[in-house]
């Protein structure tokens, strides 16, 4: 109970952070910067809950970071 306490308290903070981070600078840049999230979260779901993705969710995982990163690229020159 106390770490899901946790997690909901650090969630909290984040979105908060994400919120003041999309009035001050670029949201683009932010939001592809906000695909760590996707690595924060498997680890995440791993030590506390001790959840292993199967190999589909992991194939999922690396086309969003795969297209996220070329997009960026991209959009960059």
């Amino acid at each position: 109970m106390l770490k899901m306490v946790g997690l909901g308290l650090t969630t909290f903070i984040g979105s908060n952070i994400v919120t003041c981070m999309n009035q001050s600078t670029n949201p683009a840049t932010v939001g592809l910067f906000l695909y760590i999230q996707i690595v924060y979260d498997m680890s995440i779901d791993y030590v506390v809950f001790d959840t292993v993705l199967n190999g589909l969710q992991c194939l999922g995982v690396a086309i969003c970071l795969a297209f996220s990163i070329s997009s960026a690229i991209y959009k960059h020159f």
